[in-house]
């Protein structure tokens, strides 16, 4: 969800929206999990599609998003809207097909702070038009990466971006993108863009809800099938086993052994 607001003097209420919304849902893993293998991360760290059929880890996970209804209610009354009291009707700005999500923020404002939110359904077209207009208080977009890179996310949200329709600019955080920019060592260019990140997701622009995912039926007898970005299946290593009954009644009888010396 991303909200309007080029004035820094409207923090406050990004801010208030934020922590009073638990939206965060990480989808799909556990479908694809049994087809590529069983992967599973260790504990505390979280996985990350590479471009080999080996997977990678992220090691510390980075911290969850903060949930404080509390802190976000103090921020209203600060603002001089105790319990909600007088706060304007803010609209959700949605195409059709992320309605539920929107429904589901509503409900949070409303328990949380007692604010009122309206729900405003336009066929794609139409919404896009109001979107790059930035009419809106409230809208629901979503961005799928154009390259293996931090930056085909951290890009959009520079003050000069033609993909920025939320109307924020933060010098600091423009800065910290042309240091990372210019920046030849992939370790210290990584650390800049997270830093702008974390300024950014402080700041509250945008509120991060959840990740899209697909998952991939795989026939049995179908070998070399690994996860890749963008889910663009590379077909290069597939090959099909013709022994891959034998082969899977020989992990039965594998595992069977295996759970009977357990007994």
């Amino acid at each position: 969800m991303i909200r309007r607001g080029p004035s820094r003097d409207l923090l406050w209420l990004h801010r208030l929206l934020a922590t009073s919304c638990f939206l965060l849902f990480a989808l799909g893993c556990s479908p694809q999990a049994e087809y590529f293998g069983n992967i599973n991360p260790p504990e505390g760290s979280v996985f990350r599609f590479n471009v080999g059929p080996e997977p990678e880890f992220l090691d510390p996970a980075p911290p969850p998003p903060a949930y404080h209804p509390q802190d976000a209610a103090r921020l209203l009354a600060e603002a001089g809207f105790p319990n909600g009291e007088g706060f304007p009707t803010l609209e959700v700005l949605v195409p059709p097909d992320r309605r539920a999500v929107a429904e589901a923020a509503q409900q949070m404002w409303a328990r949380n702070l007692n604010i009122r939110v309206t729900i405003h359904s336009e066929e794609f077209s139409s919404f896009l038009k109001r979107w790059d207009q930035m009419n809106y208080d409230v809208a629901g977009s979503r961005w799928i990466g154009d390259y293996l890179d931090p930056s085909t996310f951290t890009d959009l949200m520079e003050s000069t971006n033609g993909n920025n329709n939320t109307g924020y600019n933060n010098p600091e955080y423009d800065r910290l993108q042309a240091e990372a920019r210019f920046e030849l060592d992939p370790a210290k260019r990584l650390e800049l863009l997270q830093r702008a990140e974390a300024l950014m997701l402080a700041d509250a622009p945008v509120i991060p809800i959840y990740i899209m995912a697909a998952n991939e039926l795989v026939k049995p007898y179908v070998r070399g099938v690994y996860p890749a970005m963008w889910d663009v299946l590379p077909l290069s290593q597939v090959w099909i086993d013709h022994q891959w009954q034998e082969s899977a009644a020989e992990r039965t009888e594998n595992r069977t052994a295996l759970g009977g010396g357990l007994r």
